[in-house]
């Protein structure tokens, strides 16, 4: 899960008035919120934070795929890497799962 974490910063000012001002700490993957919150605070320094779970997608997020423009004419270069996809998903999709061998109970070497 994702997580948008926010840390808080005391302040005072020469007045005496004192508050917090909250920053973005970062987007961090983590299993809870409390871990991402514990991850902001130690990069940080600080000692609040507030987690939003979220959902992350961009283009530096995402892969594509086969998605290609109408009408745009690819490089040598990318139709080689475009091949080269195509053929390890055929390949992925082709191979066997691997075999689990299970021991019953008591079957020490396999037999």
């Amino acid at each position: 899960m994702y997580f948008l974490v926010f840390t808080g910063r005391k302040w005072q000012n020469a007045m005496g008035k004192s508050g917090m001002t909250w920053e973005v700490a970062g987007i961090w993957d983590a299993d809870t919120e409390e871990q991402a919150c514990l991850l902001a605070c130690q990069e940080m320094g600080v000692g609040t934070a507030f987690a939003v779970q979220g959902y992350a997608w961009g283009v530096d997020t995402m892969r594509a795929g086969q998605a290609s423009k109408l009408g745009e004419q690819l490089d040598p270069i990318a139709r080689l890497e475009r091949m080269g996809q195509q053929l390890s998903d055929r390949l992925a999709a082709a191979l066997p799962a691997p075999a689990r061998q299970h021991l019953e109970e008591g079957d020490i070497d396999g037999e």
